[in-house]
Order: structure tokens, then sequence, then C-alpha cells
């Protein structure tokens, strides 16, 4: 949606021509190649009327009727100092247009962010991304616009790669080289090449002047972000011509004004031929025409009772008496007071009924966890598509969400003149550490009370593929696909679940398992895997993420921590619903306060349970219990606490990875993941501290989420 259409007028054609590409990096700035706008003879900048861009435009040819495409004049265009073309072998080949009027943001037309910051991201593979009509190198361009995934290399391994005498005065300090194996076209001369970075994309740098079919000098953007940006900066200084077309002596009028038939520009550039080109050299105007303004968005005209060119571009006449039907570009739409469709009557130099105008409607109103009811003249209207001006926007979040800040929100908004909400939209946060307060019915880690059936949502099962463990047999019966509860872990956000680092990896050879053999089930009360309960939501593991420096029982456990990112979310109700997480660090358990663990592991009749059980046992410092306990001692490691047992009651084999919760205002934040016990007792066990990890689970959590897009 960054990708723009440079085109320049033809004297001899009498048409405007693409010439180059460009990228968006505001509402009204582009930034290009000089080369592109530079008369390398008389050794300056072309003249901005010569020039117009088209942004959302799928069709090479500009007089090619495209619907969502949006044509600006050009303002101005600035390029470095010091460029002069081929002379100094396209050094600082890179130039920024101000367009005389913004273009207008949707899903076809947007900006490429810059990195102002210059912080270097790191590409992968070195693949960027461009656009052009031109990028496969045949004869004839393409007539539509094409994307293309190229590689490109430094400037030193350009360097020995290309070292022709013909070719290395071009690879200057300011370039990269782009690897165009299937070759290029002079107009895809400017184009952007851009990257991905945390879920946006990035403008890298600016393809160079034609030199060879193999490879492109592209203009490092990095190299000239301050000249960039003071250049911005003066464009935004100077005054720009609001109401449309600049004439070419400087003074501004009103785009509505242009190509009318009168000189209103004094120098009468408001209808010079580059101004107002026409595709029918045929057409004479008449008295009683009527001009087909060009519109915000972009728009097409379709002249009915026609046979043959029927389709219309802004800046054209049509002659008395003759019908069009407007066609409004996305994201806009025609006055509503028209009661059947668009369709406009010239009469006497008029047009019947009311000027053609498409108004910019309201986008489509989406976010994650927010619902919304949309009313327009008090009629239900689909909050998923674009909505007129008027409409109101009420909204709530899903159930066991809240808005994070209710007192900045109202509950609804409203769609403005101009095509924009009147107020942002909330974020909704998940509903954590609430017990389940919706079944009271009792439904049973040794010596262990009976839990309450549900009470603890935030609790999951974590199964294995009975084969991992030579629990199959030839005999078995599709035994293969059967799991057993081998570790607890605790729900910490719809794709995340926390679990200790041991629980994935075999204990004899030291291997990873694959995350294919193991499945999550939240909701759970029943041991078993195969009794399908009312509440159980079941799912795959996507990936492991463990802690590089975790090397089990050769550092006695030390960074036994781990984070399951899942196939499909959980949806959030009264039996499944995370535990909060401490991210700023306030709270911090007291000695021998009291902490909450659930889980199916051996009971004091060493089998396993089959039904959940909770315990309440107290903590004790690192330090007192280094002290306390030292034949324990080597695996009570920097970021470990202990939980005392109390008359035998506590953590066993099979309750592993579950979290140890403590409330804190009502809800229930996961402070620590069950790891080691001691051996042969029953007096006490080692807990990974969740908040020595909590940078680590942050931006883990973060980095898979901005790759995927959530």
């Amino acid at each position: 949606p960054w990708h723009v259409g440079i085109y320049k007028f033809d004297k001899f054609l009498n048409n405007y021509e693409n010439i180059c590409g460009g990228t968006l990096i505001s509402s009204h700035i582009v930034l290009t190649a000089a080369s592109c706008v530079y008369d390398s003879f008389n050794k300056s900048v072309i003249r901005p009327a010569y020039f117009k861009v088209a942004a959302g435009k799928i069709a090479y040819d500009w007089m090619t009727p495209d619907s969502n495409a949006q044509e600006r004049n050009v303002d101005d265009i600035s390029i470095p100092e010091t460029y002069v073309g081929d002379i100094n072998s396209y050094s600082e080949n890179v130039a920024v247009i101000n367009l005389a009027q913004d273009v207008s943001f949707n899903d076809l037309v947007l900006p490429i962010c810059v990195d102002w910051n210059n912080n270097r991201f790191d590409v992968p593979d070195r693949i960027v991304q461009t656009a052009g009509w031109g990028l496969k190198g045949d004869i004839k361009y393409s007539l539509t616009l094409k994307e293309a995934y190229l590689q490109y290399i430094d400037i030193v391994e350009c360097r020995k790669k290309y070292s022709s005498i013909r070719y290395l005065r071009f690879i200057n300090y300011d370039k990269f080289c782009l690897l165009t194996p299937n070759g290029r076209r002079e107009q895809d001369t400017g184009g952007g090449l851009v990257y991905k970075k945390n879920d946006r994309y990035y403008l890298m740098g600016v393809i160079s002047a034609y030199i060879n079919n193999a490879f492109s000098p592209s203009t490092n953007v990095s190299k000239h972000l301050r000249w960039i940006s003071n250049t911005v900066n003066d464009f935004k200084q100077k005054k720009r011509c609001f109401n449309g077309f600049r004439c070419f002596d400087g003074v501004c009028i009103n785009e509505k004004l242009i190509c009318n038939g009168r000189r209103d520009c004094a120098d009468g550039s408001d209808e010079a031929v580059e101004t107002c080109p026409t595709t029918n050299k045929d057409f004479v105007f008449s008295t009683g025409s009527c001009l087909l303004p060009s519109q915000r968005g972009g728009v097409t005209y379709t002249k009915l009772n026609c046979e043959s060119n029927c389709e219309l571009k802004s800046g054209l006449y049509v002659k008395p008496d003759e019908k069009v039907r407007m066609n409004c570009g996305q994201g806009f739409a025609p006055n509503d007071t028209l009661t059947t469709d668009a369709t406009y009557v010239c009469t006497s130099g008029t047009w019947f009924r009311e000027n053609p105008e498409c108004l910019k409607l309201c986008s489509a109103l989406k976010k994650d966890n927010l619902r919304f009811d949309c009313l327009y003249k008090k009629q239900d209207v689909d909050c998923d598509k674009f909505m007129r001006p008027g409409t109101v926007a009420k909204y709530r979040c899903d159930s066991h969400y809240t808005i994070a800040d209710p007192l900045a929100f109202s509950g609804s908004t409203t769609c403005l003149i101009g095509g924009r909400w009147k107020d942002r939209l909330p974020t909704c946060i998940a509903q954590c550490g609430i017990e389940n307060q919706a079944n009271s019915g009792q439904a049973t880690i040794s010596l262990g009370a009976k839990s309450v059936y549900g009470k603890y949502p935030w609790h999951v099962g974590l199964f294995s593929n009975n084969s991992l463990f030579n629990q199959c047999n030839e005999t078995a019966f599709n035994c293969r696909h059967h799991f057993m509860q081998m570790c607890g872990g605790t729900l910490i956000h719809k794709h995340f679940v926390l679990t200790a680092a041991h629980c994935l990896f075999h204990t004899s050879t030291g291997k990873m398992f694959s995350e294919a053999d193991f499945r999550v089930a939240g909701g759970k009360y029943k041991r078993s895997y195969i009794i399908l309960e009312e509440h159980q939501q079941s799912t795959g593991v996507r990936k492991f993420l463990t802690r590089e420096t975790y090397a089990g029982l050769q550092t006695s456990y030390e960074h036994d921590i781990a984070l399951l990112y899942i196939e499909d979310p959980f949806v959030f109700n009264n039996f499944v619903l995370p535990a909060c997480l401490d991210i700023s660090l306030l709270f911090v358990p007291a000695s021998n306060a009291l902490g909450t663990i659930v889980g199916w592991g051996l009971t004091e009749d060493l089998v396993y349970s089959e039904d959940l059980k909770e315990v309440h046992l107290p903590v004790m410092p690192t330090v007192a219990c280094r002290n306390k306990y030292k034949s324990f001692i080597q695996f009570i490691t920097t970021d470990k606490f202990c939980v005392i047992y109390r008359d035998g009651a506590g953590a066993q084999v099979g309750d592993s990875g579950g979290g140890i919760t403590f409330t804190y205002g009502g809800r229930h934040y996961v402070v620590g993941v069950v790891s080691v016990k001691q051996k042969g007792t029953n007096l006490v066990s080692a807990f990974t501290n969740v908040s020595v990890h909590m940078d680590w689970i942050q931006s883990s959590m973060k980095n898979i989420l901005n790759q995927k897009n959530f």
C-alpha cells in the first residue's frame, strides 16, 4: 500500500508516462530516486508541474481507469545539493516529493515505516520486498503491479562480486546491491526496498539508476536519514497548497477550478496541456459540457448508454445530456441522499441533482476481544465493513475480559465527516487469577485435600504420547495415539502455558521431546486425557521455549522453566482462565506465607490421583532453606525458593511444572513453578522463582506474538 507510481507529462504523446516508482512515508511525502526527477542536460530538478503521483494504483498506464487509485499533483521536489547524476556515479540518488494534497489512508494506501533512530535491524536471509511494473525484465512492462522478494549483499561483497571498472564506480559509499537475477527495467528506479520487523514494514533502500540486469545498486536510506528528516521539516514549514492546485507561479487555487475552460491562474497553468491532457484528441470543448471532478480516494466514471470506451477518468469533460455513473474507490461512497445509485446527468454545464462527490467512510472496527454494535440512522449496520459518517458504534469487551483503563472510555464512538472515528478504542485485557465460583460441586499431591471442581481455572495438564516412555506394545490398539498426564502447567495467556523445562526433556538421553508428541488440556478435573469433560479444551503444542542456559541435572535444574506456545488459543470462560503475572514485581511472598498448589501427582498411596487435588503450603527464603536443608543445597540455585511440606503433604511426581500461586487483592498470581523435591523425603521442594525470569517470559511471548501477527 506504500508503493506509488510517478508519472511525467510527455508533450509529444500528450499524456502522462510511468517513469519511476516511489514510497509513501507520510500522507503527503514520497521518497524516490533523484535520477527520476533530475534533468541531466540542464543539471537541475524538473519542474514539479510536469509530474503526477498515483497511490493505490495497480494499472501501469496512467489513463487506465483504476477506482482505488489516488492521483495527486506534485507541489515541490528536493534532492541533495551534491547530486549530479551519472557524473558522480549516481551518488546520493535520493529525492523527496511533496504532494499538493494529502492522500487518504485506507487498506490500499498506507505509509511505510522509517527507522528514524537507525536501529540497524537484522534482516533475515537478507531478503527484501519491492514492487514495480518491470521487475521481471521482460521486453514489455507488466500491465499490473507486481511484487518481488529479492536478496541483497553489502557494499564490500558487491565490490568483490562486480569488480569490473564498468560497474565498480556505481557501488559507492551510500549503496548496497540488490540481486536481480530475472532482470529489471528503468521504470523500477525509485521503488522502495522494505523488510518486516515486529509486525511492521520498514524502508531500507531506494532502487537507484539502471546499471545492469544482474544487480541494482540501491541507495541506503540510513545514510540519508538526517537529510530526509530536514527536508520533510522544511516542507512542513512552507505554506502548502491545501486547496488543491498550485499554479506554476506559486499561487494556490481551488482544485475544482482547474481544467474548467477558464484561466483561473494568472499564468494560465490551470488550463495548460500538461495539467489537462485528454485521451480523445477529437474531443472539442463545447458550451454546456461538464467536468468529471477528481476526488480523494480515487474515482472512475462509467458513461451510460455507451457501446465502447465507456470508462472515463476524472479531469475529462462529458457532453451535454450525457449520463454517467460514479464509481468510488475503496473506503469511499456516494452521498446517501441519492435514493437509487450514483448516476448524474450533465445539463447546461452543471450536474443534475448535485455535484458528483465520494464521501470518505470510516474504517471497519476490529480489535482483539472487543465486540461492536453499529447503528446508522437507527438501523443496524455491519461493523466489519466501511461505515458512513454519523454511524455510532457501541463496544464492550468479550466475556472474561475487561477494559484496561475504564475511566478513559465512554463505551461508544462516532464516525465523523472526513472518515475518522471520534474516539480511540480501548484495549481489553483478560481477567486473571479469579477463582471459579460457577460450580461448587465436590469432585480429590500427597495428602492433599479434594479440590473444588473448576476452582483453579489456570491449571492445565501436560500430556505426552505413550510411546515416549515405552508404554506401548505391539498388541496395544492405537496406543501411539493415546496420551498420559506427565506434568502440570499454568495458563498465563490464551497462547501460552508456563511449566518446567525438565518436563520437555528425556531423563535418560537428555534430548528434548518433539512438540508433536504433546497435548495441553485446560478445564480438566480428571487426570485421564480420554475422559472428555464438559469444560475441557485441548490443543497441541506449536513450540517449546526454554532458557538457553538450562542443562537439567548437570546444573542442578537451574533455570528450570519453560513456555509452551500452543497451536490453538484457549477460549476464556469460568473454567479456563489465566493466572496473573506480577509484571511489575510488586508482590513478594512473606516468609511462611501460604501458597496454593494443585495437581494430579502421586498420593500417599504412591498412585497418581485421578482427581485434581490442592494443597496450601508455606514458602521459605533461599538462604534459610540452604542453611536448614544442607543435603539439598545443590538444588537450591539462585533462581529457586523453597516450599515446606506439612505432614508429608506437598508436590510429588506428576505435579512438576505446575504453579504455586499467592493471592493479592483477591487475585491469584503465579509466583513459582514446581521443579525438584528432596529425594526420599517429604520435607521440602524447590520451586523456580518466576520473578527471576520475568524479562525472559515477556520477551519470549512478545517475539512470538509479533512474528505471528496476533
